[in-house]
């Protein structure tokens, strides 16, 4: 492993060389944007009245005794040591001071410290396997705090959906919607535009580490227009303030470090307040339709000219890129990519392509992408997405067909 150009082969220099980066990639990152004084404010963008107020209320032991009683008894556990499948064999004998402490916690908008302290396991994504930004950070919170985390949960996403106050864009960690609801509205809003003799100029745009760069002050400011109220914003910043975790590399404990930004993965809580930092995304818009599935999203324009396309994309990238730099964000430049979607007759048409880009940076046109697992073609054919699934499935069954002289048939 790399860490600055260094060779690492200690396992407990390696696991406190992931804490470290884990640690400061959000402050790292917003450490690099560049603020231009005449940027809007992130308050600028919050531009919906809300009349609603929220309020975590006190929770019952029905409630607890419900939790505990659904633990995965798998669950892993976290630096308290303290399993699922011991919590909930013994969730008769703990449901009443367990109650009394969740509801201790919110009566006076303070979070036991124990709860705030987590275990991190680094999980490799794709790249170089030596480079530590190929890793995401997996938080193993403890148990206790995850069934309370759920109880809050709970009541913070039952006032968002029945108050209106989560976007119609957003379909991420929804009820009732899911990367198939999010490809299908997207597909038919591309197939209607085609029908109506436009072309669709699709911007993928990709976040830097947007989970880990959530700025709290900013969070919690949102929270409170949202509606949060007194004792439970309280809460909710006692909740993001003194996190600590220790990473875990192959049986080797880090060090504790502190996290002063983020909303890391692994948390419940986590994704749902990363929907209300975002929700505010789509007010920067004048032209373009957004479609956010957690922090993947595309900005969809739809026209006959090349012209109208290149001024109006354009100048929703640069109104991005504005509400970006205000919410302390960064855009993955590798990621961001455009492609024109509709009939091979209606594109040839085009004499030239759009020219399109995003703080100074140009943005690539593709003629197929993948978006929310699929391959997503510029003629909407899925030819590129059949021909990637039956290259999966034949290397699946290839492994039988090797194998079928030396395992029974029943095995196979």
């Amino acid at each position: 492993m790399l860490n600055n150009g260094n060779s690492i082969h200690d396992l407990l220099e390696l696991s406190d060389a992931f804490n470290e980066h884990f640690s400061n990639i959000g402050s790292r990152l917003a450490s690099e944007i560049h603020v231009n004084e005449n940027c809007p404010l992130y308050v600028d963008y919050l531009n919906r009245t809300c009349d609603c107020r929220f309020t975590l209320k006190t929770t019952s032991v029905s409630t607890v005794f419900s939790l505990l009683s659904k633990l995965s008894k798998t669950k892993a556990t976290s630096l308290d040591k303290i399993s699922a499948r011991l919590l909930r064999d013994c969730a008769d004998l703990i449901i009443s001071p367990l109650c009394a402490i969740f509801n201790q916690s919110i009566t006076s908008g303070v979070l036991p410290d124990e709860w705030k302290l987590s275990k991190v396991i680094p999980l490799f994504k794709q790249g170089e396997r030596s480079d530590l930004n190929n890793y995401c950070p997996i938080l193993i919170i403890p148990v206790v705090a995850k069934v309370f985390e759920r109880i809050t949960y709970d009541q913070l996403y039952s006032y968002l959906t029945e108050s209106n106050l989560i976007s119609s864009c957003q379909s991420g960690f929804r009820s009732l919607h899911s990367t198939t609801t999010a490809l299908l509205e997207a597909t038919d809003n591309w197939a209607y535009n085609i029908d109506q003799g436009n072309v669709n100029a699709v911007v993928f745009l990709g976040l830097q580490k947007a989970f880990d760069t959530v700025d709290h002050d900013i969070l919690l400011s949102k929270l409170k227009f949202y509606g949060a109220d007194g004792i439970s914003l309280t809460w909710f910043k006692s909740y993001l303030d003194c996190q600590k975790q220790r990473c875990f590399v192959n049986g080797s404990l880090s060090s504790y470090r502190p996290i002063t930004c983020g909303v890391p993965q692994g948390m419940i809580l986590g994704p749902l307040l990363f929907l209300i930092y975002i929700n505010d995304l789509p007010n920067c818009l004048l032209n373009s339709q957004p479609r956010l599935y957690a922090d993947d999203m595309h900005l969809t324009f739809a026209d006959h000219t090349v012209s109208n396309i290149d001024s109006k994309l354009n100048e929703d990238l640069s109104r991005v890129n504005y509400w970006l730099t205000a919410n302390k964000l960064t855009l993955n430049t590798l990621k961001t990519e455009f492609m024109l979607i509709g009939p091979r007759q209606r594109l040839s048409t085009f004499d030239s392509s759009p020219s399109l880009e995003i703080d100074g940076a140009p943005t690539s046109q593709v003629a197929f992408t993948k978006s929310l697992g699929v391959y997503i073609d510029q003629n909407l054919s899925w030819n590129v997405h059949i021909h990637n699934l039956c290259k999966e499935i034949a290397a699946g069954i290839g492994v039988p067909k090797r194998s079928r002289a030396f395992v029974p048939i029943d095995t196979l």
